[in-house]
């Protein structure tokens, strides 16, 4: 009989999420550190750590700092709001924080379990291991530390190793389907199963709307496979994807083409405000939000509101002439996205159109508008 050892991909999620810790912590606890008198269970807890302390007094973050988080099977990415604090100033490495993913060894060896083992049934070699993914990797943003500022949860295909996953994957589709939706990295099948059942495997048994009740700024959570290869720890890409403000990583890669639909799985926060406030959730009892993030966040709320302001002033009368004249389709399509997101748009378009003549397929997208089919992923 095979032997098993258990990966736990919250636990790997949660050391990718929350930065800077010691490199010699094998806990790797993040400097969050406290404003001193701050009353506790966890600063009762932490201040027994001589070293924790002391590396807290020079090199710190908070929480609420973060702003994206990436995470692939090699790297993890976090953006920051603000420059951490390092060693007595604010990093020179700026907003994004990049670095090798602790668990690249144990991903990689699950991974190498669900093709040889798990999908095929053999059984592993005399004293091989069978590895595979457990836990509940979406809390990574919730439990201990709640990340209340963070945009985006952008994870490659590794979390589609966990083992919930692959036990709703095979009520619907055979081994050998599930292992070329891997390998042909189209994700996009698995949609509607990961939202109603997956999802809830992963958080612990939370539905989609309760988890995201204390993540207001929290505009949605992407699968996307073959995303190490899109990014590939470059600081200029993610530069020019990763805006303070506006669009998310994973819409201007679909905006670009740069990766295609069938690559994303997309969970939306359906209470997340269209447009966002400037506003950002402070405290004050962390030594960072107190020095740092309290004076940025009305520098923040600056940004947003100029921003706004431009794109509304830059809408000329002949670009408003435009958006009276759309088609019916057009409105409707926008309607939809406005309502239920891209990817619903995209597979209400697909079925509206699926029985038509290619003509007349043809004769409604010459009626769209650039902007649309760039949404959609609809050539001309």
């Amino acid at each position: 009989m095979a032997s098993f050892t258990n990966v736990n991909l919250y636990s790997i999620y949660r050391n990718c999420c929350h930065v800077p810790y010691m490199k010699e912590d094998p806990n790797m606890i993040p400097l969050y550190a406290f404003v001193p008198g701050t009353n506790n269970d966890e600063v009762s807890k932490l201040s027994k750590d001589a070293s924790w302390v002391e590396a807290c007094k020079t090199t710190y973050n908070s929480p609420t700092n973060v702003h994206r988080v990436i995470i692939t099977a090699s790297r993890f990415y976090v953006q920051t709001y603000a420059p951490f604090m390092r060693n007595g100033k604010q990093s020179t490495e700026g907003a994004w924080f990049i670095r090798k993913n602790p668990g690249e060894e144990q991903l990689e060896s699950c991974k190498r379990s669900m093709f040889n083992y798990i999908l095929t049934g053999a059984t592993p070699p005399k004293g091989e291991k069978i590895s595979r993914l457990i836990g509940k990797p979406f809390s990574c943003i919730k439990m201990p530390w709640v990340l209340s500022n963070i945009t985006e949860l952008v994870l490659d295909e590794s979390i589609l190793y966990h083992q919930s996953v692959l036990a709703e994957m095979s009520k619907q589709f055979s081994a050998d389907e599930i292992a070329k939706i891997y390998k042909m990295n189209n994700i996009k099948p698995l949609s509607k199963i990961f939202l109603s059942a997956m999802f809830p495997a992963l958080t612990g048994g939370t539905q989609p709307a309760d988890y995201f009740s204390n993540l207001q700024k929290l505009k949605a959570i992407y699968v996307v496979a073959g995303l190490e290869e899109v990014l590939n720890g470059d600081k200029q890409l993610l530069g020019k994807l990763g805006k303070l403000t506006g669009k998310t990583v994973v819409y201007e890669l679909l905006d670009q083409n740069i990766i295609e639909p069938k690559q994303v799985i997309n969970i939306q926060n359906q209470e997340c405000p269209r447009v966002d406030n400037g506003e950002l959730s402070v405290r004050t009892y962390y030594k960072f939000d107190k020095e740092v993030l309290y004076k940025y966040a009305a520098s923040f709320r600056s940004i947003v509101d100029a921003e706004y302001k431009n794109k509304e002033s830059s809408l000329d009368e002949n670009n408003k002439q435009k958006k009276i004249e759309k088609c019916p389709e057009e409105i409707a399509l926008e309607q939809i996205i406005s309502e239920a997101g891209v990817d619903i748009a995209r597979e209400s378009w697909i079925i509206a159109t699926a029985a038509m003549k290619q003509a007349e397929r043809a004769e409604i997208i010459s009626k769209f508008s650039p902007e649309l089919k760039g949404k959609l992923g609809i050539k001309s």
